[in-house]
């Protein structure tokens, strides 16, 4: 039977074309198969896959990761792209060949435009035979500066590096700089303690004073004796609550959050009776309801009189800034508060800031920065030049015992000094009239 249909199929040229075809193309399927499964096989052992998935809106996560990769040499490349910002050339989308801690590894860079736009990057590492420790190395490289000495200073358009600055550089009155370092160390080490009884593993510090006292100064020294880096955010260039919650997220565990200067980023938080934005009171009075703090935000040249506050939120509504001040303070002690997070505020007028703003359990920690007592200057002036002010202008000081010096003033005058700018004989005059104040 079998022989009489296969005769039938042979003597027919149809049949018998459409019967090879079918066997040619069956072996063929199979034989890809077999081959890709063992090239696959292969392939995985002697290699292993990182993938990196970023939104495009939030790209500065893979900033480190991209810098560390542009480091390593390059052996083979297909696509450059221009950065305008840095006015640079560096590696584009596409497939590179590098070697990076010591092995070789193929570069992808590739989007995703879906409903959201994502950057992928990845990397196969091939013959790569102890994973784990060339992994550890990578986190390494991608977590900390490449330089010692120096921690990471990140804006955000940019990262930068400052070298690291020790706790006795910095003077400040009564210790207030060691007093804050033991606290945000107390802080890092009782995240069960905020666990176990249910506080919001947060701290939120205000350091406020004239101009020239030290707040810079005293961050960078803190996130030095830490081992963290500092990311400063510009609530201004920020439209969205979403966007600092993410930056803060990102950031917390491993940087000291700033925001430098908050009375000049933004009227938001300023104080509403007081405010420079145009805010007016509502039936002859401010709401003091944080629940309702979205209509007080952007009021503009409203009548004072029979205002009701169904006008006040239609005002507030056609405001530019999706930002209010009700977002501020659920970002720093609210549902949105992220957890281990360290935030530094300085700020030139504390009296421009909302009450709310400034209250007891939203601000853990405020300190005033102060000009340096005649005490803490002699220390600098001692340290630095070798001199004792309280010897050498003596009279001086008698006649001013309670004269305050701003430290930049005095950082000034030694480091002339120390330049050969003035000689020593000046340098004394020049503390003698700033401590008789002529």
């Amino acid at each position: 039977m079998w022989e009489t249909i296969r005769t039938f199929i042979e003597t027919n040229p149809t049949l018998a074309s459409l019967y090879s075809g079918a066997i040619g193309g069956s072996i063929f399927y199979y034989l890809r198969n077999i081959l890709g499964k063992l090239y696959n096989k292969f392939l995985n052992l002697i290699s292993f896959e990182i993938l990196m998935k970023t939104l495009m809106r939030d790209q500065f996560i893979s900033e480190n990761l991209l810098n560390f990769i542009s480091s390593c040499k390059c052996y083979m490349n297909r696509s450059y792209e221009i950065q305008w910002e840095k006015s640079d050339i560096v590696p584009g989308y596409g497939t590179s060949l590098r070697r990076i801690l010591g092995k070789w590894v193929i570069v992808e860079r590739y989007m995703d435009n879906g409903t959201i736009p994502v950057s992928n990057i990845k990397m196969r590492v091939f013959f790569c035979w102890n994973r784990k420790k060339w992994l550890k190395q990578l986190k390494k490289c991608i977590s900390k500066p490449t330089k010692s000495g120096f921690i990471e200073v990140s804006f955000d358009a940019h990262t930068t590096y400052r070298r690291k600055r020790r706790m006795d550089s910095v003077y400040t009155t009564e210790n207030i700089g060691y007093e804050i370092l033991e606290d945000m160390k107390s802080f890092l080490s009782k995240e069960d303690f905020y666990a176990k009884y249910e506080i919001p593993y947060k701290r939120n510090y205000l350091l406020y004073g004239k101009p020239g006292t030290g707040k810079t100064s005293l961050i960078l020294a803190l996130a030095s004796e830490l081992g963290m880096g500092i990311r400063f955010i510009s609530i201004n260039e920020m439209d969205r609550a979403e966007c600092i919650i993410r930056i803060i997220s990102h950031y917390c565990r491993s940087h000291i959050i700033v925001f430098e200067d908050i009375d000049a980023q933004t009227g938001i938080i300023n104080n509403r009776e007081n405010s420079e934005c145009g805010i007016q009171p509502i039936n002859g009075h401010y709401i003091s309801d944080e629940s309702n703090y979205d209509t007080e935000i952007c009021f503009s040249n409203l009548p004072t009189e029979n205002i009701k506050v169904e006008e006040a939120v239609r005002a507030s509504n056609n405001c530019t800034s999706k930002l209010t001040l009700s977002d501020i303070l659920n970002i720093f002690d609210g549902l949105q508060t992220t957890e281990g997070a360290i935030c530094i505020f300085t700020t030139n007028h504390i009296e421009k800031l909302d009450p709310a703003f400034l209250r007891s359990g939203r601000m853990d920690y405020i300190k005033e920065m102060k000009d340096l007592d005649i005490k803490t200057s002699s220390k600098m002036i001692f340290d630095k030049l070798g001199i004792s002010i309280e010897n050498e202008l003596k009279d001086s000081i008698e006649k001013n015992p309670n004269k305050r010096l701003n430290p930049s003033i005095l950082q000034e005058i030694w480091m002339s000094d120390l330049k050969g700018t003035c000689n020593r004989k000046q340098t004394l005059e020049r503390l003698k009239t700033l401590i008789e104040g002529k």
